[in-house]
C-alpha cells in the first residue's frame, strides 16, 4: 500500500476498483486504506514478537559497548522497539543478512516505510544485526 501511496482516507472498495482494473470487492465503505496498513503493521509486530526466540543464533549476541546501550536507553522506547521488531520480521526471519551489517541501514528503510514515526538520530549507532534480539529485549525491559 505504501508503495502505491493511496490517500489514507480512500475507501478500500474504491482503491480496489480503481487500481484493480474495475474489479469491485464487497468491502464496507467505512474501511479505508489506512486501516489496512495499520492492521498489517500491527500483525507484523505481533508476528515478530512471537518469533523473536526463533531468530537464527547469529542475530542473538549481547549488546556490547556503552555507546550502543546509551543510544538504545536514550531513545523513545516505543519507536526503538517497533523499528527493531520490523527489522526482525522483514529481514532477519526471512533473509540471510550478514551479522556484521549495521542496524542503522535497515532502520532507515523501516522508517521510510512508516513515515509517521520519527527516528531520533544516533539511536542505533554501532548496533549490529548480530545484536538485534538482545536489543529488542533491552528496550522491552525499559518499557516495563
Amino acid at each position: 500500500m505504501r508503495r502505491i501511496a493511496p490517500p489514507p482516507e480512500e475507501s478500500l472498495a474504491s482503491f480496489c476498483e480503481h487500481r484493480l482494473l474495475g474489479v469491485g470487492l464487497p468491502w464496507p465503505a467505512e474501511l479505508c486504506t489506512t486501516h489496512v496498513v495499520s492492521m498489517y503493521e500491527f500483525l507484523e509486530l505481533r508476528y515478530a514478537e512471537r518469533e523473536l526466540d526463533s531468530l537464527p543464533a547469529k542475530y542473538c549476541s549481547p549488546v556490547e559497548g556503552d555507546s550502543c546501550k546509551r543510544g538504545l536507553r536514550g531513545a523513545p522506547v516505543g519507536i526503538a522497539r517497533k523499528v527493531l521488531l520490523r527489522i526482525a520480521a522483514r529481514w532477519l526471519l526471512h533473509e540471510d543478512l550478514k551479522e556484521e551489517e549495521l542496524v542503522e541501514t535497515y532502520a532507515l528503510r523501516a522508517v521510510q516505510q512508516v513515515p509517521h514515526e520519527a527516528l531520533p538520530e544516533g539511536i542505533f549507532i554501532g548496533l549490529k544485526m548480530s545484536q538485534v534480539q538482545s536489543a529488542i529485549k533491552l528496550v522491552s525491559q525499559l518499557s516495563v
